[in-house]
């Protein structure tokens, strides 16, 4: 439910990925509902978007997970393309996954000129949504979803479309009922120039927070911008909120959370530095403050919620920090995953985060630099454990992290035989207890022995 401003964000992660391979991002669902993930990746040239009526989706098979001994936590990754042949969901920037009506609904950013909303049925075969209204001129329109909430009344995306040429940008919701096939709401409540960043639903509605214009020297600026909050009962009809508190979320929001039918925000505290507000709404218009995230800095907050709690990811004097609690009010400072996070989730047995690190080239010519995707896990978001390395990770990593039944699947890419990355699914059976990932291993400098991504 959360992104970056605009075009200004693709400058952001072009300077970020020049230093570290990325940024951070997004939010999974409680105890009560099915989980919900994010992470972040790289781009590629952009493939087409399917024909309004795709070809079926390939009939689900049985997860290739192998059944691990109690508390045992091993990946296995499914053979073949996520995506089939002909498309992929490139390197991922940054992803976020949330499930409606049985169905995940992937939102993937890979920094080319189109959006990718993906979808699958059983998390293991995944196609590209169908988004209507775009691509008339390929070569000069931007379109970028930065968000997406389910309702009670369908799905919305959030976004930002415009002309390369003319530098005429406007903020843009879609709505589907189906998470197949998105349609775009017209309303002359979204100002030209303008762009949406985060959306998210209550028992009430959805609200979706932006601006009307984008600060200048960004593509298509028309002014300082003005910072926005829109709300809609169905997502077909939307207006302006101007109460107090709405304004003063918007003002500093960095993370929205969606839980059942409640929302919190995380907002840049104007009176204690780099501290974080948590704010709370169960309708449309009227926030509520309930704590302080202290010192935490403005730019990076990565939650997930689950049966152990809540947990939190951040920076304190630039340096990673963690803060758990039971109920997303009172927060206590806490150990931080033993990786570099790209996705984070809460799980019956705890929390499992899932990054990478940077290794030196090993002869395998991709660039000057490698990754080894590598994966942490904790019983209660405090202590943390790092799995050993797995040669599956060598040149490979996940993205974004999604739980179906007893089943965890990461969502991410492999570089094999010195190909393009693949699009991959992992899978792994979730322990019922904290998983036990053996003895932590010392980080090596590079990568174990086997080849460039081979198994």
């Amino acid at each position: 439910m959360s992104a970056h401003y605009g075009p200004g964000r693709t400058l952001c992660f072009v300077l970020l990925v020049s230093m570290f391979l990325g940024c951070a991002s997004n939010t999974p669902t409680p105890a009560s509902a099915d989980p919900v993930a994010s992470g972040l990746g790289a781009s590629q040239p952009a493939s087409p978007l399917p024909s309004s009526d795709p070809a079926p989706i390939p009939a689900p098979i049985p997860s290739p997970t192998p059944a691990p001994s109690p508390g045992r936590f091993a990946w296995h990754r499914v053979p073949g393309s996520a995506t089939g042949a002909g498309d992929d969901w490139g390197e991922m920037y940054q992803a976020s996954a949330i499930r409606f009506k049985g169905l995940d609904v992937l939102n993937v950013d890979w920094q080319g000129d189109g959006p990718q909303i993906w979808w699958s049925e059983d998390s293991l075969h995944w196609r590209r949504a169908s988004i209507r209204d775009f691509r008339s001129d390929p070569q000069h329109e931007w379109l970028q979803v930065n968000g997406i909430a389910a309702g009670e009344s369908g799905l919305v995306a959030v976004g930002q479309h415009g002309d390369t040429d003319t530098n005429i940008f406007e903020a843009v919701v879609w709505k589907s009922a189906d998470g197949k096939t998105w349609d775009r709401v017209v309303d002359e409540n979204f100002g030209a120039g303008g762009d949406i960043q985060f959306v998210g639903a209550t028992g009430a509605g959805f609200v979706a927070f932006g601006r009307d214009s984008l600060p200048q020297g960004l593509a298509g600026a028309t002014g300082s911008g003005t910072l926005r909050v829109w709300v809609s009962a169905d997502g077909s009809r939307w207006q302006r909120a101007t109460s107090g508190s709405a304004t003063r979320v918007a003002g500093g929001l960095v993370e929205l959370v969606q839980w059942d039918a409640t929302l919190t925000a995380f907002v840049a505290s104007k009176t204690k530095g780099a501290s974080k507000e948590i704010w709370r709404s169960s309708g449309l218009t009227e926030w509520h403050q309930v704590s302080t995230l202290e010192g935490s800095t403005v730019g990076f907050v990565k939650v997930a919620i689950g049966p152990k709690g809540w947990l939190a990811l951040g920076l304190v004097s630039e340096r990673d920090a963690a803060w758990t609690s039971p109920d997303g009010i009172s927060w206590r400072r806490s150990g931080v995953p033993k990786t570099f996070v790209r996705s984070v989730i809460g799980v019956e047995s705890g929390f499992v985060a899932v990054g990478y690190r940077q290794i030196p080239n090993g002869g395998c010519a991709s660039g000057p630099s490698e990754i080894f995707g590598e994966t942490s896990t904790s019983p209660d978001g405090r202590t943390w454990r790092k799995l050993p390395d797995d040669k599956l990770f060598n040149r490979a990593s996940i993205r974004a992290l999604v739980s179906r039944g007893a089943s965890l699947f990461g969502l991410g890419v492999a570089i094999l035989n010195e190909k393009p990355p693949r699009t991959t699914v992992w899978t792994v059976a979730l322990p019922a207890t904290s998983p036990d990932p053996g003895q932590t291993p010392k980080p090596s400098a590079s990568a174990p022995s086997g080849g460039c991504g081979e198994p």
